[in-house]
């Protein structure tokens, strides 16, 4: 049995389709229209820009759970977000070709990422005024 209450409100249903309150708040005639939008989206949805921002996402996210950030690995996986994402490529009308060239000009920077900000013990910085006497 499920309890829930005013302290104790959050329950996760289907954990791999979350909606958010906005979109439950916009939809009080119909309470399966949230879960509908979610599950079919137009092409419309899909920009250029928010698909680079997913595959670099989805790469970076990788590398992370893997813990590589060598150049070939970042590649392999860049081709494997492209080869996963071909029907997204298809709706915005661009080739494969097109899209490795820009998920690997805006991963640039994932090495970089990963040389600053990840380490197995916590990276001090230290930021201190300068004094001029």
């Amino acid at each position: 049995m499920i309890y829930i209450t005013s302290k104790a409100n959050f329950l996760v249903h289907h954990p791999d389709i979350l909606i958010t309150a906005t979109a439950l708040s916009n939809a009080p005639q119909c309470r399966r229209k949230p879960l509908l939008s979610a599950l079919v989206r137009s092409t419309l949805d899909i920009t250029p820009s928010l698909l680079w921002g997913n595959m670099l996402h989805e790469v970076m996210q990788t590398c992370m759970a893997e813990q590589r950030w060598d150049e070939h690995f970042i590649e392999r996986c860049t081709e494997d977000v492209i080869k996963k994402n071909l029907a997204e490529l298809v709706k915005i009308n661009v080739s494969i070709d097109e899209a490795k060239r820009e998920v690997k000009a805006r991963s640039k920077g994932l090495r970089v990422f990963s040389e600053r900000y990840i380490a197995e013990t916590p990276k001090v910085w230290c930021f201190l005024p300068t004094v001029q006497a």
